[in-house]
Parts: structure tokens; sequence; C-alpha cells
């Protein structure tokens, strides 16, 4: 009795994959001396428990493909520390696709996501620069401000900490990534799309567990076939835009385009109704009260740190570093 069709399919493509990795050269060779020779008796194998052996050594095949191509998508990421973690991540990706087990799948492209987000959102937070551009206006491309578009501050964009809010939520960190380091602190190229396709990875990423239960995850599992590709493109997208943002040091321009402040010490003593201040160099500046508070209970000969702005001539203050 012969194998079933099924069963024989599997052993033509585990002998596919088997011929190109490297070093069965000899296994290749001596399974084609068994398929040229005419002489040999027909091959007969009944044995019940073959299927379960074959789909194991398919599997093992196809997981160090899976393994090698894991290792080829993060060659040269630059936060090395967590490369081994995300490549096991891939290769439970591409295990799950293979299942069609869509909600595990979501899992393990999310959980790459995250893996890397963490790491970088913990490097912003030690970049007191970026504390410091979250009220200015978004910058385009060329480092200009840019006020009158959809944003009027960083801040509109990407999240800070608030008496609301004080702590960041998974996608708030997602959010400053992308704007920080993928897209280098400008409003021109800030992808509001890429955004909300990641968004859409992590609405499913516990599904697997919890079922779908609401409509955008109904609309997203419906289309899983082609949410397949999707997901693993905008995964792509995202780990070749953190490793380029981090080769191009995306954070230095962003460190360049922040405010300067300067230190002046407070030469009159009329607060609350106005304020003035001096330079080391003799500089004298005016509180533009448009652009920022007093500060509270400063007084003539006190310091402060500052942001300044030169017009017509004349200087101001337009920002007090607390």
């Amino acid at each position: 009795m012969g194998l079933d069709k099924k069963s024989l399919d599997r052993i033509v493509q585990f002998v596919k994959t088997v011929k190109d990795i490297p070093g069965n050269d000899e296994f290749i060779a001596e399974l084609r001396k068994v398929l040229n020779d005419t002489e040999r008796p027909q091959l007969s194998i009944v044995d019940s428990n073959i299927d379960p052996k074959i789909d194991h050594i398919y599997e093992y095949c196809i997981e160090e493909i899976a393994r090698k191509q894991a290792k080829e998508f993060y060659a040269d990421f630059p936060i090395s520390e967590i490369v081994d973690g995300l490549v096991e991540d891939y290769v439970r990706m591409e295990y799950f696709r293979r299942k069609d087990n869509f909600g595990d799948f979501c899992l393990s492209v999310y959980q790459q996501i995250e893996r890397i987000t963490n790491v970088i959102y913990s490097n912003l937070e030690q970049c007191t620069y970026i504390n410091d551009i979250r009220d200015i206006p978004p910058f385009d491309r060329n480092g200009q401000r840019q006020g009158a578009g959809r944003y009027q501050k960083i801040s509109d964009i990407v999240w800070y900490p608030s008496e609301q809010r004080k702590e960041p939520s998974a996608m708030d960190k997602v959010k400053n990534a992308i704007y920080f380091i993928i897209d280098g602190a400008s409003e021109f190229v800030w992808d509001y799309d890429f955004y909300s396709g990641i968004y859409d990875i992590y609405k499913m990423r516990n599904t697997n567990h919890r079922g779908v239960i609401n409509d955008d995850q109904l609309i997203i599992q419906a289309n899983s076939s082609l949410n397949y590709f999707v997901f693993h493109g905008l995964l792509a997208q995202y780990v070749v835009g953190i490793k380029r943002g981090i080769q191009d040091n995306k954070l230095a321009k962003v460190e360049q385009l922040a405010p300067k402040y300067i230190s002046v010490i407070i030469t009159n003593d009329t607060l609350p109704s106005t304020l003035f201040a001096k330079d080391s160099d003799g500089v004298n500046y005016e509180l533009d009260s448009s652009k920022c508070n007093k500060p509270a209970n400063k007084h003539k000969g006190d310091a402060l740190s500052v942001r300044i702005e030169n017009r017509n001539g004349r200087h101001y203050i337009v920002g007090i570093k607390e």
C-alpha cells in the first residue's frame, strides 16, 4: 500500500526545501543515486506513523528558513541588545502565518514593534531637549517652524506628560518613536496613515485569547488574507524607519532644532506688571507676555533660563524654563 497524495506532496516539498539548505550535498547525492537506480525494488511504505514524522521534519526545515530570514531582516539593526528577541518573535510570526492563525500572527508582529518602541521611548525620556520643544510650532523638512497647518505645536502631534495623563499609552510611545526617530520631528513627513496602520495591529494583538469583540476588529479580521501582507509591510516600514533614523542620527537634528536657552538676570522690581532682564553681555530683554507667563516669586537680581527672539532690533523673552 503506497502513500496517499498528501504525504507524497509533503515529501516532495521537504526534498525541495532540504536541497537549498547549505551542508546537505551528501544527502542530495545519495537521493539522486536512489532515484536513478532502475534495478531498485518498488518502494513501499506502510508505516502509519510516517505522516507525523514528515510533518515534524517539514516544520523544522521551514522554521530554519524562517530563522534565516529573520536574521537577515534584523541584520545590522542598531539596537543590538534586543535582536535575539526580535528574531524569535519573527519566527513565531511566520509560524502563525503558515497556520493561518491571524490573532497570534498579529500578536507576534506587535511584540516586535513593542520591543523596539520601549527601548526608543526610554532613550527619548533621557533627552531633555525633547521636552523643550513641546510648545513650539512643528518643523517642516527644512527646519522651518510651521504653525498654521494641522498642528499648532509639537505637543499636538506627540504625547507629553500632563495632569490629565501622566503616563504614556503603548501607542503614545509608538507615535513619539515615529515622529522623533523616523520623521526627525518634521511635520512634512509625519504620516498619520502609517501610525493608524500600526494601531490596527495593536487592536488585534489580544484577539488570540479575547476574540474579536468590536467592529474595527471584525473588519480587520474579515480581510485577514490581505492583512497578513499589510501588517508584515508595516512592520518592515517601522523597522527600516527606526534603523535609518538611528543611523542618520535624527535625534541630533532634532536637538539642533530645539530652542536655545540663555541665562539672564532680572533687572526690574515691578513684577508682576512686566519683566526686564539682561544677559552676561549686557543685552536687555523684555518679556513677551503673549508667548509666556511671568515667573512667580521672582525678584530683581534673580536668575532665569529663558528662550529669546529678536524682532526689529529688540530682544524678547518668549519662553522661561522653570
